[in-house]
């Protein structure tokens, strides 16, 4: 097809000239400039499909027999093999589906082609770079295509299947198959994928990983309150009815902290946000007010709802926080998911995120950034 559209374009090239050749020069160059895109990505960037010889330090697909994306792409999960005994089990965000409306609007409100998805193990946390400290861990990563936070049972919906739990549960039977008792373990996920980090650790820690002496969870932007999460589990969804149960308030990722706190003892667990999440806070205002929007008023709410939330996992054991804060607007809104974007080398609070982590595997339990709750409202009072 390239070449045969190549071909077409060097034949105008030499029968016309003037304005025409130029752009035809162009085109030629952007064309030149995809081919070897496409090269690259297909050569060096795209995991190759798991063998049984596969190296270490090294990406691959794990197909799961039958399973496809709402496209009809082929569903896996992604593994590198580490160096170390050391695990990170990585959930991937991507929107969220609680309605026809939303289920009908793929690109407004979530990801449901695999595709799209296809390198963000290059990136964050699990990104290849000699100056991650994570960078010899055992990386596992699970894509999201169903919009249900990883842990819906609903195969019937013919907008979009959102059967996020019974796909995790083919990974986790997969992943026996490559790991067996790490020393440590890390469960984490980004926005959708951190909800599903703080509801499928319990799981994890219990049901694959019981002997793990280690055990860690980070949950990475994720906070929306809503009155309706029962009825969206239960109905929408149609989540497991022990994961429903939890549900004790209108803040689901709270809920099940606190009952993970309660019966895993021995878990360390991490909430990161941003101060004013402005992709947060336009779900937050759909929830609300069936509006995807945000603004200064929003983000102000967000913040309030997050100072209440942090402020009670602080009174769990083992609990720590790291809140950070980069206005990127007139809205005074922050940025979406610190563990998906410069994860090695940015620095809040005077230090990386990635240094928080580590001192918190290693049994450092100490918070960062609960300070710039009091700055922003002392910044407002001066009208800043």
């Amino acid at each position: 097809m390239f070449l045969l559209l190549i071909f077409i374009l060097y034949i105008i090239m030499f029968t016309t000239g003037g304005c025409m050749k130029k752009i035809v020069k162009l085109m030629l160059g952007v064309l030149f400039f995809l081919i070897v895109f496409l090269l690259v990505f297909v050569l060096f960037l795209r995991a190759p499909i798991i063998k049984d010889d596969y190296q270490v330090g090294k990406w691959y697909k794990v197909l799961l027999d039958g399973v496809k994306d709402n496209k009809g792409n082929d569903y896996y999960f992604l593994i590198k093999k580490g160096r170390e005994n050391k695990v990170i089990i990585n959930f991937y965000g991507g929107g969220l589906s609680i309605n026809n409306e939303t289920a009908l609007n793929r690109k407004s409100y979530y990801i449901d082609n695999i595709k799209y998805e296809e390198l963000n193990h290059l990136v964050g946390i699990s990104k290849d770079d000699k100056d991650n400290p994570f960078n010899d861990y055992t990386f596992i990563n699970i894509p999201y295509v169903t919009g249900d936070f990883h842990i819906g049972m609903n195969s019937e919906n013919k907008l979009l299947k959102q059967d996020g739990y019974i796909r995790f549960i083919m990974i986790m039977d997969k992943v026996k198959e490559y790991i067996d008792n790490p020393e440590v373990l890390l469960v984490t996920g980004y926005s959708a994928g951190g909800f599903a980090s703080s509801i499928l650790s319990h799981t994890i820690f219990n049901d694959y990983f019981k002997d793990v002496q280690n055990k860690n969870v980070l949950v990475d932007a994720s906070l929306l309150i809503s009155d309706e999460w029962e009825h969206i589990l239960k109905d929408v969804w149609k989540s497991p009815e022990f994961i429903t149960s939890r549900i004790k308030t209108n803040n689901i990722v709270l809920d099940n902290l606190k009952y993970l706190s309660e019966n895993n003892k021995d878990v360390k667990i991490m909430y990161v946000s941003s101060l004013r999440d402005k992709t947060l806070i336009k779900y937050q205002n759909y929830l609300d007010n069936k509006e995807f929007s945000s603004n200064v008023s929003l983000g102000k709410t967000f913040q309030n709802n997050l100072e209440v939330m942090v402020n009670e996992l602080l009174f769990l054991p083992n609990t720590s926080v790291y809140i950070w804060s980069d206005v990127v607007g007139d809205d005074l809104l922050t940025t979406h998911t610190i563990t998906m974007i410069d994860f090695v080398n940015k620095k809040y609070n005077g230090i990386k995120i990635s240094d928080y982590i580590v001192n918190v595997i290693n049994g450092d339990n100490k918070s960062y950034g609960m300070d710039l709750f009091m700055e922003s409202k002392r910044n407002e009072r001066k009208g800043i």
